[in-house]
This record gives C-alpha cells, structure tokens and sequence, in this order.
C-alpha cells in the first residue's frame, strides 16, 4: 500500500486503533491516516518555534487522542491532543 504523502516520513506511530500517525519531515507536519492512507488531519510547520516542527525522532501515541513527539535537533519534547 502507498500514502500520498509530500515526501518521506521521519517517524511514525502505529497506535492501536485504526488510524495511524506520521511526520513528514520536508513539510514540518504530522499527518493522521486511516489504514487505507486517507488524510484524515495534519498540523505543523517546518522550523523550530513552539507548535512548529523540525526533526520529530520519535513518536508515541499511547491512544488515538494523545501524542508525544521529541524533537531532536530542537531539544524540545511535545504533547499535542488530536481532534
């Protein structure tokens, strides 16, 4: 399967319902999908200001509303709430 996504994913969490969530490092933003690839959300910018994203290393999504992000080259470690 293939997601149309605009460029290669840096990171992703495979939660344990049936979307899934990936950041796509060359456009800054984290992308909700469901399990066919359908854009279901997506949030961010490219940089390193608060609620923007440069280098998310890693994931963690330990429900379908609550997700971690540890930025790596920002030194930062996010909690954002999905819609």
């Amino acid at each position: 399967m293939e997601w149309p996504l605009p460029g290669p994913a840096w990171s992703l969490c495979i939660t344990p319902g049936p979307t899934q969530v990936i950041f796509v490092r060359s456009v800054g933003r984290v992308y909700k999908l469901d399990l066919n690839g359908k854009i279901l959300g997506q949030f961010g910018k490219l940089g390193r200001l608060p609620g923007w994203f440069d280098s998310v290393h890693a994931i963690a999504c330990p429900d379908e509303k609550t997700l971690y992000l540890a930025e790596e080259f920002s030194y930062r470690f996010d909690r954002v709430e999905l819609q």
